[in-house]
């Protein structure tokens, strides 16, 4: 849910879909629930729609649990990675750190 919250931000009010009436607010929301649902593809469904996501899942649900373990699976690999890399720039933070340090007690 909180990354619709972010697509919603980045790819409709951040692009000026802000209007003056609440009707005419309402309608350009509908059409970007339109499109959020039917045409434009996630990634994490596997660059499906949720629509058809739904109906792959309605189909074949084993096909469709198979598409959110991958995308589970790359979500864990990332973490990973990401929780790598914060350790090697600490490292290196406290390295600096150091022979900063060291300069200073050379001196």
């Amino acid at each position: 849910m909180e990354r619709s919250h972010l697509t919603d931000d980045l790819e409709f009010y951040d692009r000026g879909n802000i209007c003056k009436t609440f009707l005419e607010q309402k309608e350009k929301l509908f059409d970007w629930e339109f499109t959020y649902n039917y045409i434009r593809p996630h990634q994490a469904l596997g660059n499906l729609t949720p629509i058809e996501f739904y109906k792959l899942w309605k189909k074949n649900p084993n096909n469709a649990y198979a598409i959110s373990d991958k995308w589970n699976a790359h979500l864990i690999k990332q973490r990973k990675r990401l929780a790598n890399s914060r350790k090697i720039k600490k490292k290196e933070k406290i390295e600096k750190i150091m022979s900063q340090i060291d300069k200073k007690l050379d001196n």
